[in-house]
């Protein structure tokens, strides 16, 4: 397949930092630069509290201009997590529906509460369980505002003559005449852009193996409600159901059926919005999503813009659980998507990246980290992982087994390649719950776990000097470390697993020789206290790889997080 970018195509995984870039990308058109990994805030410094909803072009009845509204759920542990990032939350408190607005999606001012817990409790409403998966669409037939969102077991509509709000409670539905269940598994409103009209997409809650698309509109009984049902998947469990419209084809998407951790994402396309979708019943995966499971989020909802030169740019607002999983800042995450020929969409997983609203362009920004799954967070069990998924290696990364034990599956002597960090580790300098971990309880050991650096057909590596950084700690200040840039690129035949092979890892023996640490290296011995590392790196552009070398005696481990690779000139 080839790249295309005559489209400037563009995914956004929902919230982070959006800060004003000041230059421009013509005359009169200004970038502005998105940080993602990051908590957001609105123009005037106030958290934006926005989880699994939807972005929406309203007609503002106090500007008397089309803008976007982009409404969303608070709950309360996201206050608590965004203060203190060390811990995960049992349970969601509903605390409202949010509503933000913006001119050109990037600067938000907050439009207070379209719907709030006393709102709901006043209305004899019991806003104490699950409420969220929600967005709004505009009902012509009744002149009406419509919010449809998850309310324990039912679907709850809500509605409002404002996009602004207040919205008031309007009834529940029973979904199981659509799907077979009371409830979806998930859903989103999805509005197309050609016709206004706004369709729900949601699974089915057992199993959640198939998925459905209905109209929202008035129903026989002259409510506001769904007005047809269509099953357009049966197939393999998903949940994080979404779509977005882009070339005059429907792409119905979701992610793994993982729940609050990150996963791939996934679709199928259409040219009609009732489908058939294909390939039938086998959901395709993004290109690009393997590496850091979309920039360690869920999807979450899409939004398509047009724009004056006649491209088009969706954005893809993947949501990031970490009130929840404790697995990184920032609750979205928003990155560029572009399409091959064949339309197949292509996951652009960046951190910061600059992006002109006006004309839909973007380019990558000069804080990006260039190293993939570098806080470790994308693998939330401990690898190696028997199920959901059967892996033998970190994402994003490649191990070599020089001396001492291999990995394996349901083997007792395997060493485990990954941490899970207390609360008390975090405080004391580990970044949130994941880490690398290199040791082995039953031999001497040493082990290299690397990253390529590679440009892609979207994503260049630039020339220059690179900072590359990472924390290390260690039980014993006889391990041996070493971070190092090499121009090998390819491993030399030995015993490794590699996340580039997504199912079992590529397995290889007899070591024979190794490969040179020719760009730059550091040996040093860690302390047992976290302490950051670094080396610098100038790159001629071409590819290389980047990462740790370390050798120690048996029973001793060495744990390395919060990785990065900037650009600094």
């Amino acid at each position: 397949m080839t790249i295309r970018h005559i489209k400037n195509t563009l995914l956004l995984c929902s919230t982070a930092l959006i800060t004003l870039l000041l230059n421009s990308c013509s005359s009169d058109n200004k970038y502005y630069t998105i940080n993602n990994d990051t908590f957001w805030y609105t123009t005037d410094a106030k958290p934006i509290n926005s989880q699994g909803g939807g972005i929406f072009k309203f007609y503002d009845p106090q500007t008397h201009q089309e803008r976007y509204f982009w409404y969303g759920v608070h709950y309360k542990e996201a206050d608590l997590y965004r203060n203190n990032p060390t811990m995960r939350h049992p349970k969601c408190s509903f605390l409202g529906v949010t509503t933000y607005i913006s001119d050109n999606l990037t600067e938000w001012q907050s439009a207070g509460y379209a719907l709030t817990y006393e709102d709901l409790n006043n209305s004899g409403i019991n806003a104490n369980g699950w409420l969220g998966r929600m967005g709004v669409t505009y009902v012509k037939e009744k002149q009406t505002y419509a919010m449809f969102i998850q309310h324990d077991t039912l679907l709850m509509i809500c509605t409002s003559k404002s996009p602004r709000g207040p919205f008031e409670y309007y009834r529940h539905i029973d979904m199981t005449p659509y799907c077979g269940t009371s409830h979806a598994g998930d859903q989103t409103v999805f509005v197309d852009p050609d016709t206004n009209i706004g369709y729900l997409i949601y699974s089915k809650a057992r199993g959640r193996n198939q998925g459905f698309i209905s109209q929202i509109g008035v129903d026989n009984t002259d409510s506001i409600g769904l007005i047809n049902c269509h099953r357009v998947f049966a197939g393999e469990g998903r949940e994080g159901n979404c779509m977005f419209k882009y070339d005059n084809h429907y792409y119905m998407c979701a992610s793994d059926l993982w729940g609050w951790d990150c996963s791939h994402a996934y679709f199928l396309k259409s040219k009609e919005i009732f489908g058939p979708y294909l390939p039938t019943n086998d959901m395709q995966k993004f290109i690009g999503v393997e590496r850091d499971f979309a920039h360690q989020t869920q999807t979450g909802f899409f939004y398509t813009l047009r724009n004056n030169d006649n491209s088009e740019t969706v954005l893809y607002c993947g949501d990031r659980w970490s009130d929840f999983a404790n697995n990184g800042a920032g609750y979205n995450q928003w990155v560029p998507i572009s399409f091959t020929d064949d339309n197949t969409p292509i996951f652009n997983s960046l951190s910061s990246w600059d992006f002109c609203p006006q004309t839909g362009k973007w380019r990558i920004g000069k804080k990006n980290n260039y190293i993939l799954n570098g806080n470790f967070e994308a693998d939330r069990r401990i690898i190696p992982e028997p199920v959901k998924p059967r892996q033998a290696f970190i994402t994003g990364w490649d191990t070599e087994f020089i001396e001492g034990n291999i990995v394996a599956h349901e083997d007792t002597l395997s060493p485990q390649l990954n941490h899970r960090n207390s609360t008390d580790e975090q405080n004391n300098g580990a970044q949130y719950k994941m880490s690398l971990n290199i040791a082995d309880k039953y031999s001497d050991y040493r082990r290299r776990i690397s990253q390529r650096i590679v440009s892609t057909p979207t994503v260049t590596i630039p020339k220059g000097k690179y900072i590359f950084t990472a924390r290390i700690c260690t039980n014993d200040t006889t391990v041996n470390t070493t971070m190092f840039a090499s121009s090998s690129i390819e491993l030399p035949e030995g015993f490794f697993v590699s996340s580039l092979d997504v199912d079992n890892g590529i397995i290889k023996h007899n070591l024979k020789e190794d490969i040179t640490y020719d760009i730059s290296n550091l040996s040093f011995c860690p302390t047992k206290e976290w302490k950051e590392y670094s080396i610098e790196i100038v790159s001629d552009g071409k590819p290389f790889r980047v990462g740790f070398d370390i050798k120690g005696p048996k029973g001793s481990w060495c744990r390395i997080d919060a990785v990065s690779l900037i650009l600094t000139e």
